[in-house]
């Protein structure tokens, strides 16, 4: 059985953020070129997303990842 609290956790950060943007679902997935869907999947945490995925999202979102030291 994998674990998914990592993903449940990383969707509620997605959904807050969007939320602080005051966009609907559908309009990050406009921003994002994907369907609401799959916005929504990221959000419940039943989506286990790429790096790449990750990486638009923090472009739309206007933040950096970082991975220990060092920024993506």
């Amino acid at each position: 059985m994998k674990d998914i609290r990592a993903a449940i956790k990383f969707g509620k950060i997605i959904r807050q953020m969007r939320l602080e943007h005051d966009w609907t679902q559908l309009e990050l997935a406009g921003e994002m070129d994907v369907d609401a869907a799959y916005i929504s999947r990221i959000e419940l945490g039943k989506k286990n997303l790429s790096l790449e995925t990750i990486l638009k999202l923090a472009k739309v979102f206007g933040v950096k990842v970082w991975f220990g030291d060092k920024n993506l």
